[in-house]
């Protein structure tokens, strides 16, 4: 038990303080030693959530550096160009088609955005009065919350505008991040790779090159395939829309070849604000844009991507899903987006390092 000592020196005025026994100090220290361990746990935490962050945008780098190199060894090999002018001529390309595009097609896509803010509220009323007419519909809309609810309060109305602000400059900064990043990982890859190999032994470097080799061919074939479904989508979606005479075409279809990039989950994403538009000129409109969206994505999905894949990488679909789900759940946006080709890569070391190496498996 503990025991205290009390003072009886005179100078103390009469009190005589508790004088802490060696098992009281010894009980404190393992308080703040579990405290300090705690906090550094916590800290931890933290951080590797911030660094799990920084290391997807480096990975977006890395995604843009092999994209880089794709092009770069396609001028190469056809052109007789040298490995350095072959990436400069790619990079000058690139630039002056985004700036092209978005000379040209900025100013549309931002005014039929801001039409397209406009008219989304007016869809959702509309929607909730088609709803509203059946039973099962009045009962969700009892359940959901009430529009007040969704407004924003006057009070936190500047905080809501400067969110907007600094996300836009957020997303802006992470554009930047990831063209630099992946501009210099394209101009000095050799540089990168061989300090990834250094970090294994001896006798396993080859075979090291070897696997990051096969990492950057399998990403580099399915970004290939990617560009061409997303063109694909984009053009028939906008082709389809204006055929239909729905409003706002071309941000429509911008949005939906973006999200083509997420499989599974961003064609989902991208039908609804399509057909909450559809909806303003009536209901039959709005299922003709559904049954639009439903076939352009069964071609992608079916016929497109299949014959894609056959040079590129298969993935199992059930396998892609749950990666999405969990990268979205525990990362984010930016983890949802990078998932697919996250499962490519985790697809190929699986299968050379554990199956063929460990396994002794080479079929």
């Amino acid at each position: 038990m503990a025991r205290a000592t009390r003072s009886d020196d005179p100078q103390d005025g009469g009190r005589k303080p508790i004088m802490w026994t060696t098992d009281l100090l010894d009980l404190a220290k393992r308080a703040g030693v579990v405290w300090a361990v705690g906090l550094l746990i916590i800290l931890l935490v933290v951080g590797v959530g911030y660094a799990i962050h920084v290391l997807l945008l480096a990975f977006a780098g890395v995604l843009f550096a092999i994209l880089l190199r794709g092009f770069s060894d396609f001028l190469n090999t056809h052109t007789g160009m040298s490995e350095k002018w072959s990436l400069a001529a790619t990079v000058l390309l690139l630039v002056v088609l985004v700036t092209g595009g978005v000379w040209l097609l900025i100013p549309s896509i931002a005014e039929q955005t801001d039409e397209l803010r406009q008219t989304l509220p007016k869809s959702v009323e509309l929607l909730e009065e088609q709803v509203n007419r059946y039973e099962w519909g009045r009962w969700m809309l009892e359940k959901a919350p009430e529009p007040a609810e969704l407004i924003p309060r006057p009070g936190n109305l500047f905080s809501r505008i400067t969110g907007v602000v600094s996300g836009t400059l957020g997303a802006i900064g992470v554009v930047v991040v990831i063209f630099f990043t992946g501009l210099f990982f394209a101009i000095q890859a050799r540089l990168y790779t061989e300090g990834i190999v250094k970090l294994v032994t001896i006798q396993k470097r080859d075979r090291a090159r070897e696997v990051i080799g096969q990492i950057g061919a399998a990403l580099q074939r399915w970004l290939i395939a990617k560009l061409i479904a997303m063109v694909f989508v984009g053009g028939l979606t906008w082709l389809g829309l204006w055929v239909l005479g729905i409003g706002m075409p071309l941000t429509l279809a911008v949005l939906a070849a973006l999200l083509t990039f997420i499989p599974n989950l961003g064609p989902i994403i991208a039908v609804v604000p399509a057909v909450l538009i559809g909806l303003l000129a009536g209901p039959a409109t709005a299922v003709w844009v559904l049954v639009l969206y439903v076939a352009i994505q069964t071609i992608e999905s079916y016929l497109l991507t299949p014959l894609l894949q056959q040079q590129a990488v298969s993935l199992p679909p059930a396998l892609t899903i749950m990666t999405q789900l969990v990268m979205a759940v525990f990362v984010g946006g930016i983890g949802l987006a990078l998932a697919t080709p996250l499962t490519v890569v985790v697809l190929v070391l699986v299968r050379s390092l554990y199956v063929q190496d460990t396994l002794g498996d080479e079929t």
